[in-house]
């Protein structure tokens, strides 16, 4: 299964205020027991002209209901520094 989603969110802070896109795509086996899946999420920052973050998520999931899921994923994230892609962080959640 492939499914992707975009969003568009508008951010304020007290300095500034602008918009950023998300957009995640993520392929998975639901027909399995225990379903690995691969997902991939990109952020635009308006603000920077520019894509500012590239995460990488793999793990596995199992629904316990049809609204209910867990599982456990480790997460990659590549950051956008001085027009350069630098790794930023390796998170595991169980």
């Amino acid at each position: 299964m492939i499914s992707s989603q975009l969003r568009y969110e508008y951010r304020f802070t007290p300095d500034w205020s602008d918009y950023r896109i998300k957009t995640y795509l993520e392929i998975a086996r639901p027909d399995i027991l225990l379903q690995p899946y691969i997902g991939w999420e990109l952020y635009y920052k308006n603000r920077n002209k520019a894509v500012m973050l590239n995460r990488i998520k793999l793990g596995i999931i199992r629904n316990v209901s049809k609204n209910v899921s867990m599982g456990a994923y480790y997460r990659i994230d590549f950051s956008n520094i001085d027009h350069s892609w630098e790794w930023t962080r390796l998170l595991s959640r169980p």
